[in-house]
């Protein structure tokens, strides 16, 4: 702490290559979510810099999407009125805007939904909701900070398998920040792991693709997991 300030990452570096699904994983407090805004251009470092595509991290890119743990429904929009928000946001509504976000309605499982309002929908629907919008306007960065942590743990390992799904149809390059190290395995190509204010190490996961919950019971799952729960064990001190 300088001046009644507080350090909270401090010499951090690491590289995302295009179309690689990468999470974070580390103890509470040790600057995940920072990490993940700075990213995100919606915090500036004083420090260093970020490029995303060659090009500085900045709020508002047209490129970059994120999504947090609450799935930030608009409650007065149907499914479809919030997955065609960003669209709307950035002045692109269009029939070829509205056919994609209905095309990715059908891919989370709510086409029979696309009609409800939030409050008519699950925590687990709400959350697939938050997912279509995201991959309708399909920005090449998808950054997520906990998007399933508040949900059971059948609904969360539904929405693992689905996601990475989805990813191995979009192919976009995301940063996911997780508490669960089984959440970060069953998703990952790799896992970086935070200490308090920087990364510490990162575990390669050598599973094949498509991922299934089956893998769980993997040699290679648990070889990665051991692998993550060692670094978390250093980073906890």
């Amino acid at each position: 702490m300088r001046s009644g300030r507080i350090d909270v990452l401090s010499d951090v570096s690491c590289i995302i290559n295009r179309g690689e699904f990468v999470s974070i994983a580390g103890p509470s407090g040790c600057g995940k979510s920072t990490f993940l805004k700075v990213v995100a251009g919606l915090i500036t470092p004083d420090q260093g810099e970020v490029r995303l595509a060659q090009r500085p991290a900045q709020a508002g890119r047209r490129d970059v999407g994120i999504l947090l743990q609450n799935p930030a429904l608009l409650p007065w929009r149907t499914v479809l009125g919030n997955v065609m928000l960003s669209f709307r946001i950035f002045g692109e509504v269009s029939a070829d805007a509205e056919s994609r976000a209905l095309e990715v309605i059908r891919m989370v499982g709510l086409e029979k939904f696309r009609s409800a309002y939030p409050w008519q929908l699950s925590g687990g629907m709400q959350q697939r909701t938050a997912l279509a919008r995201l991959f309708a306007y399909a920005p090449s960065i998808q950054l997520m900070d906990e998007p399933f942590g508040a949900l059971d743990e059948l609904t969360r390992e539904h929405l693992n398998v689905e996601l990475s799904r989805i990813h191995e149809l979009v192919q976009k390059t995301v940063l996911f920040v997780t508490h669960s190290v089984q959440e970060a395995v069953l998703l990952s190509d790799r896992v970086l792991v935070m200490s308090p204010g920087n990364i510490i190490g990162e575990v390669t996961v050598g599973l094949p693709r498509p991922r299934r919950s089956a893998m769980i019971d993997d040699g290679a799952f648990a070889d990665a997991t051991s692998q993550i729960r060692r670094l978390l064990s250093v980073a906890r001190g």
